[in-house]
């Protein structure tokens, strides 16, 4: 849905944000695990990581993996890259991390660009109002 000003984009920004990314990573890593029949253990086995430390991730107290590692993560729960399921999960991973995906860091930076012009407008507008 195309939205006529930076203002409407942002509104339903933070209609669709939810406070607590990192859970949801967490749920949604574990909802895939468990889709292809993997134990906690099977999956570490197959990724080569500790089982504590991912039980850490899948309950929110431990960021998720970043770049290669959550590539080999992808794999290992056979989503493809560039579908819907694949989007999901790296962005929850980045989302999680506090990170901005590689892919849309050039739109972020038009966006915060375009916030800062709202900014600069209102201010002025305080100003005249004066």
């Amino acid at each position: 849905m195309p939205y006529d000003n930076v203002k409407e984009l942002m509104e339903a920004v933070d209609r669709d944000i939810e406070l607590d990314k990192m859970t949801e990573f967490g749920d949604y890593l574990k909802e895939l695990r468990r889709a292809k029949k993997l134990t906690l253990r099977k999956f570490c086995a197959k990724v080569g990581v500790d089982p504590g430390n991912q039980s850490k991730i899948e309950r929110g107290l431990q960021n998720p993996p970043m770049g290669d590692k959550l590539m080999f993560y992808a794999r290992a729960l056979d989503l493809k890259e560039g579908t819907e399921e694949w989007g999901r999960f790296r962005d929850l991973a980045y989302l999680c991390a506090k990170k901005i995906p590689p892919d849309m860091r050039e739109c972020v930076t038009e966006l915060l660009s375009a916030i800062n012009e709202i900014r600069i407008e209102k201010i002025e507008e305080r100003k005249e109002s004066k």
